[in-house]
């Protein structure tokens, strides 16, 4: 069984995978103005992995967590030519998947015995039929363009395939390793994404230019995030990859609430304070409730699993944690050198969770909201296929640069289980709420038979990413997919391996 506490000896890998990620973003960054050391970087690393997947191809799952881990839209690196630009994240997931294919062609995988390895494999059936029938009535009805964009995202669930092959018929042992092996590169890159908010935060709250200038277009012109200023002044700094902190901090939560004999309680304190601070400074309301709702469950599983007097402790480690990330937001804001240049107060955070209905977001929002009421009527069964455009007004100021009326047409929307709904349908929207439930099921029957607190953590860590996708979009998209798919491979193992644990269900 895997114990994290193994993490105390990975320092040195830890350190060396977070300075790989700086040194990718450095090159990256420079890449940004010198396009040949983009397409340079591109190929070479493209040749890498081929070379490495040959190799060991676990090593390539390792190589495709990693980029998604560290990069949230895929464009870190991508080649662009004839109109056509791929992001290193497809280059590398069609390297992947070819290299898988080639094994099954000549033998060396049976396809069917891998398939009926994963867990809930049946639910995943139904899921990818209306999928299918989604694009086939996607290709018919809508732009090909629109339909490829908005579809290709759903073939990381391919991934599950690969991925149980390299756990295939491996010892407890051995499987044992590869986990800790993604431990590690999580939480390098976990480590090295609260380092970058931070810096970010600090470089500019104190409004050190021409620096912040290039990181800004950097990463907003490769997708890399949303820098945003507030109205005070203060900056949000939401990268989409923040989402798996949220994986993170309930898990090491989780671990203090209920994990006996802790032998780094104030590492513990101090990383989620770390993560929380970063969660707090993406000013994301939808990772904010779901963070919420997420702790809120943990207190009443603390209440059914411990004693009152330990669940008061775990109430007060919680809110430790808020006031040290609170402190450390300050810190970096506050900081006196160089000259300071915002501001930094817990009304923006009041402001941020009220929603008022006048602010830009929040009307188009509810604007486009109305017009998916309607459509979703008029398709409720099969749905409107991938691709499917609505038009509404907005008042996002970046549409009304080019629309004065703020008419918006778009298939990618914010309410993002009710895109899942209007695209697949009421049966496909089925079919993935089910996969939920499923999880959901069995993580929560395994924790209450288990002492285990990791079944609690996926569970909370289900919860959390449903709630985020109700406003942003993520379960349409390979991070949340990713997500998901850590989450059930992660909730497979345990069943398999935890001997403390007695639940066993019928998975497929």
């Amino acid at each position: 069984m895997i114990n994290f506490d193994f993490l105390k000896k990975k320092k040195k890998t830890i350190f060396f995978i977070i300075l790989i990620s700086i040194l990718i973003e450095m090159i990256s960054l420079v890449s940004f103005n010198f396009p040949l050391l983009n397409l340079i970087m591109f190929s070479s690393i493209a040749l890498a992995f081929v070379v490495a997947s040959v190799y060991k191809f676990e090593w390539g799952m390792y190589v495709i967590l990693f980029e998604i881990f560290l990069n949230s839209m895929g464009y870190i690196f991508y080649y662009e030519g004839d109109g056509f630009k791929i992001s290193l994240r497809i280059a590398i997931w069609l390297l992947f998947m070819a290299i898988f294919l080639a094994k099954i062609i000549v033998g060396k995988i049976n396809i069917e015995k891998i398939f009926k390895e994963i867990r809930f494999n049946k639910a995943f059936v139904f899921l990818g039929f209306f999928i299918v029938v989604a694009l086939l009535n996607g290709l018919t009805n809508n732009s090909f363009g629109d339909v490829f964009s908005d579809f290709n995202s759903f073939l990381f669930f391919l991934l599950l395939l690969p991925f149980y092959y390299i756990f295939s018929e491996k010892s407890r042992e051995k499987s044992t390793i590869i986990w800790q092996n993604i431990v590690v590169i999580f939480t390098s890159v976990i480590l090295y994404i609260c380092f970058k908010s931070l810096l970010f935060l600090f470089l500019f709250s104190h409004d050190l230019r021409p620096i912040i200038s290039d990181l800004y277009s950097w990463t907003r012109l490769n997708l890399l995030g949303e820098i945003t200023r507030m109205e005070d002044g203060f900056y949000r700094m939401f990268f989409q990859n923040q989402i798996f902190l949220l994986l993170a901090f309930l898990f090491s939560l989780s671990c203090l609430f209920f994990k006996k004999n802790k032998n780094n309680f104030y590492g513990l304190i101090l990383l989620n304070s770390i993560i929380l601070s970063v969660i707090i400074i993406s000013f994301s309301r939808s990772f904010w409730v779901g963070l919420i709702a997420s702790i809120f469950l943990l207190i009443v599983g603390s209440f059914f699993k411990l004693k009152t007097k330990k669940t008061i402790l775990n109430i007060l480690k919680t809110l430790t944690i808020s006031i040290i990330s609170l402190i450390l937001i300050f810190i970096v804001i506050r900081f006196p050198w160089p000259k300071i240049q915002t501001d930094f107060s817990m009304s923006d955070i009041s402001e941020r969770a009220s929603i008022k209905t006048e602010e830009s977001a929040v009307s188009s929002r509810w604007a486009l909201l109305d017009v998916m009421k309607v459509e979703i009527k008029e398709n409720i069964f099969l749905g409107g296929g991938f691709g499917y455009r609505l038009e509404y007004k907005s008042s996002d100021p970046r549409v009304l640069e080019t629309s004065a009326d703020g008419t918006y047409s778009t298939y990618a929307f914010e309410w993002a289980w009710l895109d899942i709904l209007l695209k697949m349908g009421i049966f496909g929207f089925i079919s993935y709420i089910l996969l939920f439930f499923l999880i959901l099921k069995d993580s929560l029957f395994a924790f209450l038979k288990s002492s285990n607190y990791y079944f609690i953590a996926i569970f909370l860590s289900t919860i959390t990413i449903s709630v985020v996708n109700f406003f942003t979009p993520y379960l349409n998209h390979p991070l949340g997919i990713t997500y998901l798919i850590i989450i059930i491979m992660f909730l497979d193992y345990l069943i398999k391996y935890d001997k403390n644990n007695s639940y066993s269900s019928n998975a497929n």
